[in-house]
C-alpha cells in the first residue's frame, strides 16, 4: 500500500466487524491467507482477531489510508492554563459480538492531550446513562492508578 490513499477519519461509522463476517469456507480461508493482515494489523488489533474476513481487511486499509493521510501530524501542548481536563464518551452497546459498549476519554493539559483511551467495557449494559457511569469510574482508576 506504499501509494495508498489518505483517509481524515480513523474508521468510518459505517464500519462494523463481528465475528460472523469470518471466512466459513475452505477457499474464503485460502484467499484471506494470502493477504498479509496479521503483518500489517501487528499490534494494532490483531491480538483481538486471529479469523479475519473481507470486511475486516477493508476495515484495515481505511486505517493504513488514514495513518498516511495523518503521518505528519504531532501532539503539541498547549498554551493555556496549566489545568488538568478531562472528558468520556460512550458508544452503547457498540460490539456486535458482545453488546458491550465502548468507552473512551481524553486528558489534556494546559490544552494538549496528555492520555487517552478507547476500550470495550467489561459488562454488558442496559441504559446510555449505566455506560457513561461506567466510563466515567474507568477514567478515574484509569487515571488514578497511573498517577501514584
Amino acid at each position: 500500500m506504499n501509494k495508498a490513499k489518505s483517509m481524515k477519519v480513523p474508521l468510518a461509522s459505517h464500519m462494523k466487524l463481528s465475528s460472523s463476517q469470518c471466512p466459513t469456507s475452505k477457499e474464503d480461508k485460502e484467499e484471506m491467507k494470502a493477504v498479509p493482515y496479521a503483518s500489517i494489523v501487528g499490534s494494532l488489533t490483531y491480538s483481538m482477531m486471529s479469523n479475519p474476513g473481507k470486511e475486516h481487511r477493508t476495515t484495515m486499509k481505511w486505517n493504513i489510508w488514514y495513518l498516511v493521510d495523518t503521518s505528519r501530524v504531532c501532539l503539541c501542548f498547549g498554551s493555556g492554563q496549566p489545568m488538568l481536563d478531562g472528558c468520556t464518551d460512550v458508544d452503547i452497546s457498540s460490539d456486535i459480538d458482545s453488546s458491550k459498549s465502548t468507552s473512551r476519554y481524553l486528558m489534556t493539559f494546559a490544552r494538549g492531550p496528555v492520555s487517552w483511551q478507547s476500550k470495550a467495557q467489561k459488562c454488558v449494559v442496559l441504559s446510555t446513562t449505566e455506560a457513561e457511569y461506567i466510563a466515567v469510574v474507568e477514567v478515574l482508576v484509569e487515571f488514578w492508578c497511573r498517577c501514584e
